[in-house]
């Protein structure tokens, strides 16, 4: 979980950069230590985490199954 995470904060830019450690709590719960106050932090983690090892096991409520064009499918995610 915390390998995850902390790929994803690279895509949040600026806002990731302030996040000093992770440390983890238990099986499903993380703790992140700031630099310094964020604002924006809290808003910016609105976004699914995804598994390295395996790009279909994530956080999200959907994941994608197939994308053509204009049309893209997605499946509740269990």
């Amino acid at each position: 979980m915390k390998a995850a995470f902390q790929t994803s904060l690279k895509s949040l830019g600026p806002i990731g950069k302030d996040v000093r450690r992770i440390p983890i709590l238990s099986d499903v719960t993380l703790e992140v230590d700031l630099d310094r106050r964020s604002n924006f932090l809290a808003e910016a983690l609105d976004f699914p985490i995804r598994a390295p090892s395996d790009r279909t096991a994530g956080t999200g409520p959907f994941q994608k199954t197939a994308g053509a064009g204009n049309v893209i499918e997605m499946v509740a995610n269990r």
